[in-house]
């Protein structure tokens, strides 16, 4: 991936190779439209103890957010806890490594989060495989947002609950929708939108992946998915 993410002008900073590991990250999905899909994923090297610790990042203190996405529970854990020591908001996305979390390592996750994101099916299995103590956990959070792929988006957040529907697409391969709305809905909130412009902006985007072959092969800029955003959600902006 080094010379796909120098091509973008992504920095490296904090990218450690570990030549000793021997499995790359593998996910299997097995599912239908009839029935739950079910994920069986090895997070590959973030089980790596070199893994980059965040106080060790120049200029970390300026970071807004601090993303935890799908990795190693411990990796993840180390992530947060240096999150809270720094005092940068953390918004928490265990996805398909969810099911390797214990009890006790998701309750001090959910402690640690600011906002936690995940798709309906992940947030069913936390709500079941969990029990009553993750419910009440994440309730306490800022927001926990639920995606469901075409479906609509679930926002609970402190004072509020609301839904935004994905624009229609014609889909032709819906791999990385996902990792689209969350890179568009972090961007979001950075750049000072509210929760639900924000959230609007995550979909237009999901959906825009949807419509390109290829999880990376799109591509936009701040202009045109704020415009892409006003067009599918006009009433939501409406003077």
């Amino acid at each position: 991936l080094r010379g796909y993410l120098q091509s973008l002008g992504i920095s490296e900073v904090g990218i450690h190779l570990d030549a000793s590991y021997p499995r790359q990250a593998t996910g299997i999905m097995i599912g239908s439209p009839q029935r739950v899909q079910r994920t069986y994923f090895h997070a590959g090297p973030s089980d790596s103890v070199d893994h980059p610790r965040l106080a060790a990042l120049p200029h970390v203190q300026t970071a807004a957010w601090v993303l935890v996405a799908p990795i190693a529970p411990a990796t993840a854990l180390q992530h947060l806890r240096d999150a809270e020591v720094l005092g940068i908001r953390t918004m928490f996305d265990p996805g398909q490594c969810l099911s390797r979390f214990t009890s006790d390592e998701i309750a001090e996750a959910l402690s640690l989060t600011t906002r936690l994101i995940l798709n309906a099916e992940e947030w069913a299995l936390l709500q079941d495989g969990f029990g009553p103590a993750a419910r009440e956990l994440a309730s306490t959070l800022e927001a926990v947002i639920v995606t469901d792929g075409p479906g609509p988006v679930r926002v609970t957040a402190a004072d509020s609950h609301f839904d935004v529907r994905p624009p229609v697409a014609e889909a032709v391969d819906e791999t990385g929708c996902g990792d689209a709305f969350r890179a568009a809905y972090v961007s979001g909130l950075i750049e000072g939108l509210d929760e639900r412009a924000a959230i609007e902006g995550g979909c237009c985007l999901g959906a825009q992946c949807a419509e390109t072959v290829g999880a990376h092969h799109f591509v936009t800029d701040p202009a045109t998915l704020d415009a892409s955003r006003l067009k599918a959600y006009p009433q939501a902006h409406a003077s």
